[in-house]
């Protein structure tokens, strides 16, 4: 009845210092104790959480790492993903996340945002009237909720424009047209501005290309035609770069020439931005109302090729049809 006293340890019996003395049986229900709890916590760590002394560890917010390098998790991974208008931070866009096992080839990820750790991937981004973004090679860490976050521009569907003469003075409206002459050439200032704070001219890497068409298209020589985009000349459109050189599906009228300009508007943008469109008649034409043509500008964005799915980027997809939409001003000429 008395029992057998044995030493036990001070971190054992909570006490620091020295050595305490106890009953075998006082002993045995301590051990005992700490098994059961040890179990509750394995059990419930299966489950919603962890019960640790009366703390509750929500499960999601890691994971650790096994024997041989192994990520251990209680619950299948999924990327935490969310998208932000790059000038309000605070706003969400609520943009669709696409996970590639590699997005150059289309390969998209049978799980979906469900991923496997120390991974990479590719996800693209996508909202309407948004520029898309990819994020290349996300590897994701040893935690069941691995966060990836990203800003989206928004797209300025609604650009201001006017149209100014050669002198860049003369408002070219009503029946004041462009003059060109016999074998001439004549620059169509074409001014955008901002239709409404937050929202951009270029898309990927601040690039948008312009379009030139007229429904008499053979008196232009686009050899010896330009666009120049506030000072900085832009680039022919099938030297730019862009993974295709389709052209819109849609121009209003025959394809003249088409040109890949860098710049943007900044997120609250009162300035106009000039965009000089050079024209030139072919030697011995001379343009007249027929040869009116129109001047198209749409940001470069990132699309899935309409035939294998993967990710490129471009003015339009592949098949030629629109990313984002397109604005046409119209020149009129004498």
């Amino acid at each position: 009845m008395g029992g057998e006293t044995l030493p036990l340890t001070a971190w054992a019996a909570g006490i620091k210092g020295g050595k305490t003395m106890v009953s075998k049986k006082q002993q045995d229900t301590i051990i005992m104790g700490g098994i059961l709890l040890l179990l509750a916590a394995v059990v419930d760590s299966q489950f919603t959480h962890v019960v640790i002394a009366g703390a509750v560890i929500p499960a999601g917010t890691g994971g650790n790492v096994g024997q041989g390098g192994t990520c251990q998790l209680a619950y299948p991974q999924t990327i935490a993903n969310a998208s932000y208008n790059v000038d309000t931070p605070g706003t969400q866009v609520g943009a669709t996340a696409y996970v590639f096992n590699d997005a150059s080839t289309g390969a998209l990820n049978s799980g979906g945002t469900t991923t496997t750790p120390n991974t990479k991937y590719d996800v693209l981004f996508t909202a309407t009237s948004y520029f898309a973004v990819l994020v290349e090679d996300f590897t994701t860490p040893c935690t069941v909720s691995p966060a990836l976050r990203v800003t989206q521009k928004a797209v300025d569907t609604a650009i201001t424009t006017s149209v100014y003469s050669t002198d860049g003075l003369t408002l070219l409206t009503g029946d004041v047209n462009l003059t060109i002459g016999a074998s001439g050439s004549g620059t169509a200032h074409v001014k955008l501005l901002q239709s409404a704070a937050y929202k951009h001219l270029g898309g990927k890497d601040n690039k948008f290309a312009v379009f030139v068409n007229s429904t008499n298209a053979s008196t232009y020589d686009p050899s010896q035609m330009s666009v120049v985009f506030d000072g900085s000349n832009c680039v022919v459109y099938g030297s730019a770069g862009l993974s295709n050189s389709a052209i819109p599906a849609v121009t209003g009228a025959t394809l003249v020439g088409a040109w890949v300009c860098t710049g943007d508007f900044l997120a609250n943008d009162g300035g106009t931005h000039d965009l000089a469109v050079k024209v030139q008649a072919v030697s011995g034409m001379n343009p007249t109302a027929a040869s009116d043509f129109g001047v198209g500008v749409v940001g470069v964005d990132y699309y899935t090729n309409t035939q294998s799915g993967a990710v490129e980027f471009g003015a339009v997809k592949n098949s030629g049809a629109a990313i984002q939409a397109m604005q046409v001003v119209h020149v009129n000429v004498n």
